[in-house]
């Protein structure tokens, strides 16, 4: 028979740890709950064309939901309830009658905005407003040039809101290590790398204050970056004569998502290879037509050649082959090619009508480190394949 003392204290251990868990789960809730917000119809000036009114609160509607930062309450649940309370938002348009409206809806944030005209810009602000304490939690704005650029002024903002929704989400500043071949890049510390990085809930580009103090070592910092799954691209021009990635370059892509483990990351950088038969990736190709007729013809067999990658000795390289129909879906890979010589030679069949071949190059390490990759310029931008027609 149990004592009424050791019972006491039985029961005193149990109830502590039933508050122990209950106030463990409260704040793992309350971290990871995400903020519901209503997105009302966009306040219009008088010379701007009425249909963006819905269109625009639309998109910031789907962009914020994609940033994954947010729950959404859906249009049609809006005006339902609206229509419900009998309340109209015609002449809506003050941070009082907002908040008003969040509570109606029984929403955390209340999201409005404005589109007017100013000369030959057309001006966007998006207003958000805290339902319970009436403050105003966020205000942005942009200035776009003319009404085509109004949805990417749109994903701007979002991206913006995304970014700065400090709730339930720090900043975190994130150290980058860059490498090449296993080894930390420390032979351009006059050359800061040129990064670009993209949210890829979203698919915007971010702007992020980037820290090269310790660019010597082969480290920068990505200083306030929230929660989130990102892109990243790094270039290091290390030939000053021409643009940044053409032959010689360095250049990485890495995606990678910031969390609460998340405090450092390593960028394995890759050399361009320079192709140069039977073209020349160190000049302009003309190689992004939609008709296959005007890509380069060459008859069979045809001979690659490429330089070695005088810095990896007894690296591999990795050719691939595909075939695409016009303008650019592909259609099958027809060659997978290894090698650790500067050339090869494939005999392909004669391309059928309304469709080309595509070449890359790849190359790894012995110790399997990918080390090198494949850039093309063209007059109106740059591709990771070089594209031609064979013909006997």
């Amino acid at each position: 028979m149990i004592k009424s003392g050791t019972m006491k204290r039985i029961l005193l251990v149990l109830v502590t740890l039933i508050l122990l868990l209950t106030i463990s789960f409260s704040s793992l809730f309350s971290q990871t709950k995400k903020p519901l917000i209503a997105i009302l119809d966009f306040t219009i000036g008088s010379n701007i064309d009425p249909a963006y009114k819905i269109s625009l609160s639309l998109e910031l509607a789907n962009n914020l939901l994609k940033s994954g930062k947010y729950r959404i309450l859906d249009r049609k649940n809006i005006d339902a309830i609206l229509r419900e309370q009998g309340f109209s938002l015609q002449n809506c348009s003050s941070d009082d009658c907002a908040v008003q409206i969040g509570k109606l809806l029984v929403v955390e944030k209340i999201v409005s905005g404005r589109i007017s005209k100013l000369d030959s810009d057309v001006l966007i602000s998006i207003t958000i407003t805290n339902v319970e304490t009436g403050e105003i939690d966020s205000l942005e704005t942009t200035s776009c040039r003319n009404y085509h650029d109004l949805f990417s002024c749109i994903n701007e903002l979002a991206n913006k809101i995304s970014f700065n929704s400090a709730a339930n989400n720090p900043l975190k500043n994130i150290k980058g290590i860059l490498k090449y071949n296993g080894n930390v890049i420390a032979t351009y510390p006059q050359i800061n790398p040129s990064i670009w990085i993209r949210n890829e809930n979203t698919g915007s580009a971010m702007k992020v204050n980037i820290n090269y103090d310790n660019i010597s070592k082969g480290e920068f910092i990505l200083n306030g970056l929230p929660s989130g799954k990102y892109g990243m691209g790094i270039d290091i021009n290390t030939n000053q004569d021409n643009g940044p990635k053409y032959p010689g370059d360095l250049n990485a892509w890495k995606q990678f998502e910031v969390n609460d483990q998340t405090s450092e990351l390593t960028i394995d950088m890759n050399r361009i290879i320079h192709l140069t038969k039977p073209a020349d990736n160190n000049s302009l190709l003309d190689n992004t037509s939609s008709n296959c007729a005007d890509f380069k013809t060459i008859p069979r067999p045809i001979s690659f050649s490429w330089d070695l990658l005088d810095d990896v000795p007894g690296a591999t390289y990795f050719i691939t082959i595909n075939i695409f129909e016009c303008p650019y879906k592909f259609v099958e890979n027809v060659k997978i090619e290894t090698t650790t010589k500067s050339n090869i030679q494939i005999d392909l069949p004669p391309s059928k009508e309304n469709q080309f071949y595509s070449f890359n190059i790849k190359s790894s390490s012995i110790n399997g480190i990918s080390v090198g990759s494949f850039i093309v310029h063209f007059p109106s931008g740059f591709g990771w394949d070089f594209r031609f027609r064979v013909t006997n």
